[in-house]
């Protein structure tokens, strides 16, 4: 069974995901945060970073914020961005 990490602040997204990922046959990893690492621009990457550094997995970004905040995401070694 694939696993999926997802880092969500906002509960009821971080439950939607849940229903529809486990449904779909996904073991899923809730990471508990409270708080959004990637609301401040220096910070964007810092989490996301040390997770890329951690895993040769697939990375995607799902966020509310502009995707053109992650122009970069491929040259830094993520998937996609999904806004």
């Amino acid at each position: 069974m694939p696993h999926v990490l997802l880092i969500e602040e906002d509960a009821a997204i971080a439950a939607l995901f849940a229903h529809v990922l486990t449904e779909d046959g996904y073991a899923l990893v809730l990471a508990q945060t409270g708080a959004n690492p990637c609301r401040d621009p220096p910070a964007r990457y810092a989490v996301l970073d040390r997770l890329r550094a951690a895993t040769r997995a697939p990375i995607v970004i799902c966020t509310r914020h502009p995707g053109a905040l992650y122009a970069d995401h491929r040259a830094r070694g993520y998937a996609a961005v999904l806004e």
